[in-house]
């Protein structure tokens, strides 16, 4: 099985190797503001829509109008993305730090995922213990990772294959205690020559 482990440290930043101008910044965050508003108008249609206030859904067109409403959510998820590249860049971002539940993030993450891996008739199983601390961190960007691992594990897991979710307690000498998250699919998982490569911004295997 291909397994994507992480610890998740506060404070911790893959490196870049270039960052970006002002300028670039600035542009990066218009574009995302002038994409923002239709993008709003086509979710505000499609609920109008599926709410049926303006006409009964048969079974296929409420299907494809729910494809459309979760592939707008997605673009505005990649505009968010966009933003915050550019934010860490210009070293702008600022973690919000909080108690957080991460059963309930957990949740929202595969939430946002669950109609790709239907569609697949994808198996998610979740291992969780009886009771997990809450943590201090930042829980947008938590969600956030949650969701790319998955997503990945999406994308390499053939149909009808299946995906693990899990979350445990453990410690280390020069950590102290954490909580270790891991998703790991039954895709063809990562060749060895790629690995070194893994963490690169614009690196796909």
């Amino acid at each position: 099985d291909a397994v994507q482990q992480g610890v998740l440290e506060a404070g911790v930043g893959a490196p870049t190797s270039k960052k970006m101008a002002a300028s670039q910044t600035e542009l990066i965050a218009s574009i995302a503001q002038e994409l923002r508003q239709p993008l709003s108008s086509i979710l505000g249609y499609t609920d109008l829509l599926l709410g049926e206030s303006v006409g009964i859904l048969g079974a296929l067109q409420r299907k494809f109008l729910e494809r459309v409403r979760n592939s707008t959510e997605r673009m505005n998820t990649l505009i968010d993305n966009l933003i915050r590249i550019a934010e860490l860049d210009q070293g702008g971002y600022s973690a919000t730090r909080k108690a957080v539940d991460l059963s309930a993030v957990m949740d929202d993450a595969i939430g946002q995922l669950r109609t790709q891996l239907q569609e697949k008739r994808i198996a998610l199983r979740v291992d969780l213990p009886p009771q997990l601390p809450e943590i201090n961190t930042d829980r947008d960007a938590l969600q956030q990772i949650l969701y790319h691992l998955l997503q990945n594990a999406d994308a390499a897991t053939p149909a009808e294959g299946s995906i693990t979710l899990r979350a445990f307690m453990d410690s280390q000498s020069e950590l102290g205690e954490f909580v270790l998250i891991q998703v790991s699919d039954t895709g063809g998982g990562i060749p060895e020559e790629d690995l070194p490569r893994v963490f690169s911004r614009v690196y796909r295997a």
